[in-house]
């Protein structure tokens, strides 16, 4: 009985190690700055002098992205087409 508790003891170990040593290879958060990524024209729905960069994904695919958004001073953002509800 003894063996078979030790020899599972082992086991054990070594697969938390197996584990361990995986999630320490694995891809961490990483920081960018503005100025490290590749900027370009934003779709046109946004107004002249705007720049516009994906930071993971692909939005012309189905699934998640995210993007950012560099827009010139003064910039002021549209109004939605949604109404206030009266109360």
């Amino acid at each position: 009985m003894r063996r078979i508790l030790a020899g599972g003891a082992v086991g054990l170990v070594l697969i938390a190690g197996a584990v361990m040593a995986q999630e320490a290879n694995a891809p961490t958060h990483v920081l960018v700055s503005a100025a490290e990524m590749k900027w370009g024209d934003p779709p046109p729905v946004f107004e002249k002098g705007a720049s516009f960069t994906v930071v993971s994904g692909d939005p012309g695919k189905a699934g998640l992205f995210v993007v950012r958004l560099k827009m010139p001073a003064g910039t002021r953002s549209r109004r939605t087409g949604t109404r206030r509800m009266s109360t």
